[in-house]
């Protein structure tokens, strides 16, 4: 898998991605976007109470200022890791059919049927895993470089871009591990759920060992073409508000919608990869362990 290396190369696998993008889109569009839809509207339901219902310091003093919007946000991060990978399950039932027809979304739910629970305890374990490492672990990481890098000898720093580097590449590395371990979805979808959550976890760990270089770079790129092209659909969006051709709330729910999509356009190709990636690993794998291709 690594670039010139194994049974299908860095282009290749790429080049493949992008082919089942472009050729079977409207099969494999419609199930992350519709991922997308209904992460989004539990985002802007619990967005909607955060602000309209505890914001009332009678409804949150028992709590705790903090505590009500801090739950809200676990919240949000369970139910986008659970659509997020129902949506790569029935992705990942499409790519790895060996079939000529296309399999239909009866089919792929049929076929991520076996594996539901051990999916869903996936989903919830990424989100702990993000509520972890947002709230405990990144203050940990971030709290003492301000004094690290004003400690520099030398010329000057801009904090805020070193700060934003360093957090960025921390972000990096987390997302590459979470990728990793996503990895087990495709697993259990392509055994039929006959693995143990442990053992998918543990082989699609084996199966991406040498391979973070390549995780880290979709992920990177993925994340830097979706910021871009999500600031650039705002301004658009914004401007085109600002002259009142239509009200607020319109142009509320446009923005809204531009984010669904954006999301949705990214995260298929993404899918799409890294079930063709889990597929391809495990054959190499196997090449190397035997010697033979079957």
């Amino acid at each position: 898998m690594n670039a010139g290396q194994g049974p299908l190369s860095w282009t290749g696998l790429l080049a493949r991605s992008f082919r089942l993008y472009r050729e079977r889109f409207d099969e494999y569009f419609p199930l992350v976007i519709g991922a997308s839809v209904l992460a989004y509207t539990v985002y802007f339901t619990l967005a909607y109470l955060n602000h309209s219902v505890f914001e009332e310091p009678a409804r949150i003093v028992f709590f705790g200022r903090r505590f009500v919007p801090l739950l809200l946000w676990e919240l949000e991060v369970v139910v986008a890791w659970l659509a997020g990978a129902f949506a790569f399950a029935c992705v990942s039932a499409k790519v790895l059919n060996t079939g000529d027809k296309r399999m239909s979304l009866a089919q792929a739910m049929e076929s991520v049927k076996p594996s539901v629970g051990r999916i869903v305890r996936a989903g919830l374990y990424g989100a702990l895993s993000t509520i972890v490492f947002y709230v405990l672990v990144m203050p940990v990481l971030l709290r003492p470089l301000p004094f690290i890098l004003f400690a520099i000898p030398g010329p000057y720093i801009n904090i805020r871009l070193a700060f934003s580097i360093v957090r960025g590449s921390i972000l990096l590395l987390f997302s590459t591990l979470l990728a990793k371990m996503a990895l087990a979805i495709p697993e259990l979808v392509d055994n039929k759920g006959r693995p143990s959550l442990r053992e998918a976890v543990g082989n699609s760990l084996r199966q991406t060992a040498g391979h973070e270089l390549f995780l880290g770079l979709w992920l990177g790129a993925a994340a830097t073409i979706s910021a871009g092209v999500y600031t650039v659909s705002q301004d658009f969006i914004r401007d085109f508000c600002l002259r009142g051709t239509i009200d607020q709330q319109a142009c509320s729910w446009l923005q809204a919608l531009s984010m669904v999509v954006i999301l949705a356009l990214v995260a298929t190709p993404t899918f799409i990869c890294f079930s063709l990636f889990h597929s391809e690993a495990k054959r190499w794998n196997r090449v190397s362990a035997t010697g033979t291709p079957g």
